[in-house]
């Protein structure tokens, strides 16, 4: 399994600028960060990612990668509107709150058997 075939199977057309393993090296499963030449991209891979629940290899989850501010806004964010959904009434709908990714890249938990290429 290598990063192409992924993104192959999400029907992403491009191939990835740089791939960088993240974590120690002792890790079994250690994520890697794939970067890709525009957010088009990125967008693509994320939006299609619950596809790879049928990819022939089984462990793989994307999602965007972001910085500590942006996950700490995140989470911020979640937090507010769940303290805003706990006091609404059981019948007021749910808000959706979409962020947006500064860089065009992945992060992708593969199995330890991954290559990079």
């Amino acid at each position: 399994m290598n990063v192409c075939n992924i993104l192959d199977f999400l029907n992403v057309d491009c191939s990835p600028v740089t791939v960088y393993r993240l974590g120690k090296k002792i890790l079994p499963n250690r994520p890697l960060k794939v970067v890709l030449p525009a957010r088009v991209f990125q967008r693509a891979a994320v939006s299609r990612s619950c596809r790879l629940r049928f990819f022939s290899e089984h462990r793989v989850f994307l999602r965007e990668s972001l910085s500590q501010e942006e996950l700490k806004r995140r989470r911020e964010e979640r937090n507010a509107t769940r303290a805003d959904d706990s006091r609404a009434s059981p019948g007021s709908p749910i808000r959706d709150s979409p962020g947006r990714s500064s860089t065009p890249a992945l992060v992708a938990n593969a199995l330890s058997n991954a290559q990079v290429n």
